[in-house]
């Protein structure tokens, strides 16, 4: 495939005139090797003081995490939160950590569990968190989200909920996830405190319309930048080479959003060995810039494991997102 050597605004030089795959020497996109075995998806990365924290699905049973000084050697950190046998949280595998930490130093640990969606808090990043509430956040008619009908899981989609994201705008906090009817779309709801949400219906604010998203649209990160918000998205089905990372930008939380013209941004280049590239967080660099992190498949077919990659981020001259090729 051809190269260019790409300036991002935010100073990050990404050239690429060989043919390195994504990951080796040279490559902008780098594989994260963490030492676990088996799938490690939907990462989420902070930075605490020089420390980076990598949360990211790779159990069933629990949700862990790694943590580096540089971002090139990783150590495990253990579980820092399981679900309560016989609760809500139980049942069907847990997904999608997303952590944040608020101005007084708790941080809180937004799960995907059993098809809905919890919050748990901790003085730590290293955790142990501890469930905020003996039921959803959204989901099963919390947070607007069903009515607590419940039918025979997996089909009672219209109480599912699923991939937290919280964006904070100096203060003001917006919950984005997903929910189903049945194709899965993005939803943003105000929050009043970082556990308790505004008492409003959920605003739609993506859709999948786009033919290489399918009937999936997920994995919402908001990007702030020059006034406007960029809701990234992974579309498609996560186990398909279709799924890939859209942009979409409003200059509202609640939208409404556009998508980018030149979407996916970032999807399978079978040349390069890039499988599936999808649900990503942006999160600081060892540079001090901005850097994507995301999981690809390690091979095209359906049930083939999937590993972490990270890459610089940064902003054109349009304001829009500009992450370099692989």
């Amino acid at each position: 495939m051809s190269r260019s050597c790409l300036l991002l605004a935010l100073g990050v030089l990404a050239c690429g005139a060989d043919e390195r795959g994504p990951g080796e020497v040279g490559s902008p996109h780098r594989l994260i090797e963490l030492p676990t075995d088996g799938d490690v998806a939907d990462p989420h990365v902070i930075q605490v003081g020089g420390t980076w924290y990598l949360y990211a699905t790779n159990a069933p049973d629990e949700l862990r995490v790694w943590h580096s000084d540089d971002l090139e050697t990783w150590t495990f950190g253990g579980a820092v939160w399981k679900p309560t046998p016989g609760s809500w949280n139980a049942g069907q595998g847990v997904w999608a950590p997303h952590v944040q930490l608020a101005p007084d130093g708790s941080f809180y640990l937004y799960i995907t569990a059993n098809l809905r969606i919890g919050v748990a808090k901790a003085s730590s990043p290293l955790g142990p968190f501890v469930d905020v509430f003996e039921h959803p956040l959204v989901g099963d008619g919390y947070g607007h989200v069903g009515n607590g009908a419940l039918g025979e899981k997996p089909l009672d989609f219209d109480e599912r909920a699923i991939d937290a994201f919280v964006l904070d705008d100096a203060g003001e906090l917006t919950l984005f996830f997903s929910a189903y009817d049945p194709t899965s779309k993005i939803y943003a709801t105000p929050m009043l405190d970082y556990t308790t949400l505004d008492d409003v219906a959920p605003k739609l604010v993506l859709a999948p319309s786009e033919g290489w998203e399918g009937l999936i649209v997920e994995g919402a990160w908001v990007e702030q930048h020059a006034g406007r918000y960029h809701l990234m998205y992974s579309g498609n089905i996560y186990m398909s080479t279709s799924y890939a990372i859209g942009v979409a930008e409003s200059d509202a939380p609640l939208g409404p959003y556009q998508r980018y013209p030149n979407n996916p941004i970032l999807k399978t280049d079978e040349a390069l060995e890039l499988y599936a590239p999808g649900h990503n967080s942006v999160s600081t660099g060892r540079d001090g810039a901005r850097a994507i992190f995301y999981h690809t498949k390690r091979a095209p077919e359906v049930g083939a494991d999937r590993r972490l990659r990270y890459a610089p981020l940064g902003f054109g001259a349009d304001g829009r997102v500009v992450v370099p090729e692989p």
